[in-house]
């Protein structure tokens, strides 16, 4: 049992490294390539979660803006508050820039998802 959990410990390390080493061009392949294939479940599921365990803050939400202007239904927004702090303080950044209100009331929407499923209730007194 204990070699098991080992082994799935090691496995998850790796993933989370492998997503912190993503860039935005890793990211922007591997969307381009599901896109060409029709956004197939199991690779856009993988995809979600490498957009929310890299980086790429910025390049997570522009795809996000994306969805939302073309009314896709992709869920890319499912795995942005695993961004954390620097998550939420870049989307508050968005909401104060000037932009239409349809994208304003869109991020004011996902920041407050994010604040509404912290387990760190501590956030609160963060922000």
């Amino acid at each position: 049992m204990t070699d098991t959990k080992d082994k799935l410990l090691k496995t998850i390390e790796e993933l989370r490294i492998y997503r912190l080493d993503l860039t935005k061009e890793d990211l922007e392949k591997s969307y381009q390539q599901m896109k060409e294939q029709g956004f197939p479940d199991n690779a856009r599921i993988r995809f979600i979660a490498d957009l929310g365990g890299s980086t790429e803050i910025e390049y997570h939400y522009h795809l996000i803006c994306k969805e939302w202007e073309e009314d896709k239904k992709l869920n890319l927004e499912s795995s942005f508050e695993k961004h954390g702090k620097k998550g939420l303080d870049f989307l508050f950044r968005q909401i104060d820039k000037k932009q239409d209100d349809k994208l304003k009331i869109n991020t004011v929407y996902l920041a407050s998802k994010i604040i509404s499923k912290s387990k760190n209730k501590d956030l609160f007194t963060i922000l």
